[in-house]
Formats: structure tokens, sequence, C-alpha cells
């Protein structure tokens, strides 16, 4: 059924302070939580500021589309940034889709902090997933971490 089709959601002009756990919490206050099972917000590892945009997979499209209605042209309150939230489709959709995605990225790799790394839940549980460590890492391998064009 259509209503029953995932979504993921970019989130785009979020204010860089925001850290990963304070921005999930303004999603909670508005009645999300445990309606996602994926959430990732990209971090410059130089600077420890979110890179000003993020992505959320709802399971169910009705929530994507109810997360749209409730933070599409609005600005969040922590900070007193002026910037006003963008939401768009991402161009990677479900999550499994995500979980590729990610599965062999640095972000996922043991030596990143579980607030920098992508997220995973169980919606049904109600608890949060560990990510899988990259194959690259489970086979001994070394790589280094990106960093930010001079």
């Amino acid at each position: 059924k259509p209503e029953d089709q995932e979504c993921t959601i970019m989130i785009r002009n979020i204010p860089n302070k925001y850290c990963a756990p304070q921005l999930l919490e303004a999603f909670h206050q508005e009645g999300f939580e445990w309606t996602y099972d994926f959430f990732y917000l990209p971090v410059d590892f130089n600077n420890s500021c979110n890179v000003g945009y993020g992505f959320i997979n709802f399971p169910r499209k009705k929530d994507a589309d109810r997360f749209k209605e409730a933070f599409d042209g609005r600005q969040l309150k922590a900070f007193q940034s002026k910037k006003v939230l963008k939401i768009d489709a991402a161009r990677v959709q479900g999550l499994e889709a995500n979980r590729q995605h990610f599965k062999n990225s640095l972000v996922t790799s043991s030596d990143v902090s579980a607030e920098c790394k992508p997220m995973l839940f169980d919606t049904v549980n109600r608890k949060r997933l560990d990510f899988p460590v990259p194959e690259w890492e489970l086979n001994g391998e070394q790589r280094a971490r990106p960093q930010r064009a001079a």
C-alpha cells in the first residue's frame, strides 16, 4: 500500500551547532519518537559541527508526510539560528538502501563515536541498534579518516 511505503527524507539548513541527540530530541518533542528507523547527521570532524543537512527514514509514508508538515519551513529553537529547515526526498530511499550505502563508509568505522555514525533503530522494540562494522575493517584494513579540503 502507498501509505505503508517507506520514505527517506533529507533535512537541509540544520543549524551547525546541533548534534544528533539534540536534533532527535527536537523531533521527539513533536511526536516523532520511534517513528523512524534510520538517522544520519554528517559531521565535519575538523570543527566538530554538523555539515548542515541530515537524513531520516520513516518506515511509513504517513509519518514522513507528517514530519515534512511539522518541520519544512520551520526554524529550530536552540542556538537562536535564523536557518529555516527545508525538507526534501533523499536520493537514497529506504532503510536497506541506506544501510547498504553507508556499510563500508569511514563514518561507520569503530574509531568514530556512536553519535557521529549513521543510526539504526528498532521501532517495534524501541531500541537503538549498532551500525555494522565495515567489511574492510573486519578484514583488518586501515583507512584514513577524510580531511576537509583547505
